[in-house]
């Protein structure tokens, strides 16, 4: 998107501001992408307490977990 974006001369962020999800390995390349992060520290962190919690029990249904996302701005939002 964002190369489609910037071929088409399209300003990031003066034209549209752009946001990615999960912060993907590229997104300080080019225009640096305002990304959506989850912390990685918190996913394996419950992860493996949701393995231990399986084996000690016998491997019951896990349980479903939501992680709050937060944003890590870069310069292809506008302040």
């Amino acid at each position: 998107m964002l190369q489609a974006l910037t071929l088409r001369g399209i300003e990031i962020p003066g034209d549209v501001a752009l946001l990615g999800y999960d912060d993907i390995d590229f997104a300080p390349a080019g225009v640096p992408l305002t990304c959506i992060r989850r912390t990685r520290a918190d996913i394996v962190s419950v992860a493996v307490d949701l393995l231990v919690a399986a084996a000690d029990d016998g491997g019951s249904q896990p349980e479903h977990v939501c992680f709050r996302p937060y944003p890590f701005e870069r310069a292809s939002t506008a302040a």
